[in-house]
Formats: structure tokens, sequence, C-alpha cells
């Protein structure tokens, strides 16, 4: 008999408030990457350095801002998505603004050395056009929109 070749697949769950749906994603993970950020007086973690893709364009974490100090009922009637651990690619397509509810994430853009961690209590914004890798460390629940 013939060996079927399995697909590399991430489960991924989206709820909203009126269904759930279950997408599967073919994705193939890359090596996770690991990263480190610095806290500032007001709440928001920033990167402590940028760099430079092959084409010599600057890299920054700015693409990611993170604020600690928003309140979760803010984000009730958001809709929700979930993940399991697991690393994968994304290419924001528009800005998403988004309030993790459980779990821990590593966003590291494309070509930095370091990423951003976001878990429970973090309300993230990534700008349109940020093309990163998310390393989701334990499994991540957040509500999310796109603006």
């Amino acid at each position: 008999k013939k060996k079927k070749k399995k697909k590399n697949l991430m489960m991924c769950t989206t709820f909203t408030t009126t269904t759930n749906t279950t997408a599967w994603l073919g994705v193939t993970p890359r090596r996770p990457h690991r990263g480190a950020t610095t806290g500032n007086a007001n709440g928001r973690r920033v990167a402590s350095n940028s760099s430079s893709n092959s084409n010599g364009k600057a890299l920054s974490l700015q693409q990611i801002k993170v604020d600690k100090n928003r309140n979760r009922d803010e984000f009730q009637n958001w809709p929700v998505w979930g993940c399991e651990a697991s690393t994968f690619p994304w290419t924001y397509g528009s800005t998403e603004q988004c309030y993790i509810l459980k779990g821990r994430v590593i966003v590291t853009p494309d070509g930095a050395s370091e990423g951003v961690t976001l878990e429970a209590g973090d309300f993230a914004e990534m700008e349109k056009g940020l093309s990163c890798t998310w390393d989701v460390i334990e499994d991540i629940s957040k509500c999310y929109k796109f603006v």
C-alpha cells in the first residue's frame, strides 16, 4: 500500500457571540523565535532595539503596541479567537486590536532579533502589513477586531 503523506495542520478555533466555527489552517510551523521585551513607565512594552532585513529596511517592534492598563469589560462584545500551543507565520492585512484573555504568546516581526510577549490582561495593536511569527507558548484566547 502507498502511504499517504500527512499535512502539518494546526487547529485554531474562532468563537463569536452567535456561532462556534473551527478553522483548520494548513501552515508550516517555523522554528520558534524567543525574545524579550522591556517595559516603560506607563505600562507599555516596547522593543529594546530594532533590526534590519536583507534589503536594509528597518524593522521595528513599534508595529506592535501593548497596553497593560485596559479593562476587560471594554472588549466583551468583540469576537473571541483561540489557538493551542503552536508556532506559525502570520501577516496582517488590516490593523488588529486584541485583548488577551488567557495564555501567552511571543510575536516576532520577520527579520527582528526579538519579539513581544503578550499574556493574559494585555491589550495589543498590530499594524497593517506586519509579517511575523506567532509562538504560542500557552494555549491562547483573545478578543479581537480589525480596524
